[in-house]
């Protein structure tokens, strides 16, 4: 797949995950607090999706694109496909939503755009990166929201697992997360 294609589709994937958060945003049957989570959520794909887009003008300092293959690209499209199908139901449950949230962060996409990123050279590549929304603090929104929002403890073990995994890929440390997300 060329870098363009590349590019098209994380674009794509990014403005799909932005509008399966704005959906849940705009859902009336979850509190003001939940809803402003979503929003903000939905704000931070609009600044990967922005960065994404920009980096398209400079595709010709790409001097390595990622190889990505299309079972990838296909497997972070089946569970963005099954997000968007559950937030079309007019009675998703808040734990429900989080669960896809979850799904959609834990997948290859974040990866992927990562692996976009490290296609340029050093010095522009710090640049986007300098430019793009923490990841950490996106993710651990989601996971802190989990926290504050369920009493599920299967969920809030799925997201502690997020965090665990987030910070060991890349850290290369073992954090622990705050004592407040233990039951």
């Amino acid at each position: 797949m060329s870098p363009r294609g590349v590019l098209e589709r994380l674009a794509d994937l990014e403005r799909r995950v932005r509008h399966v958060y704005l959906s849940l945003g705009d859902h009336a049957a979850f509190s003001a607090e939940v809803r402003f989570f979503w929003n903000c959520m939905a704000e931070d794909e609009r600044h990967h999706l922005a960065i994404l887009e920009r980096s398209a003008g400079l595709l010709d300092l790409m001097p390595s694109p990622p190889q990505v293959s299309e079972e990838r690209l296909k497997r972070i499209e089946e569970i963005v496909t099954a997000a968007e199908t559950a937030i079309r139901q007019p009675e998703i449950r808040s734990d429900d939503a989080f669960r896809h949230a979850l799904n959609l962060e834990g997948s290859e996409l974040n990866s992927l755009d990562e692996a976009w990123f490290q296609g340029f050279r050093p010095t522009l590549r710090l640049l986007l990166q300098a430019m793009t929304p923490e990841e950490e603090i996106h993710v651990r929104r989601l996971v802190e929201a989990i926290h504050t929002f369920s009493t599920d403890k299967a969920l809030h073990e799925q997201a502690a697992m997020l965090w665990t995994t987030y910070q060991q890929q890349h850290s290369g440390t073992f954090k622990m997360p705050p004592a407040t997300w233990r039951e």
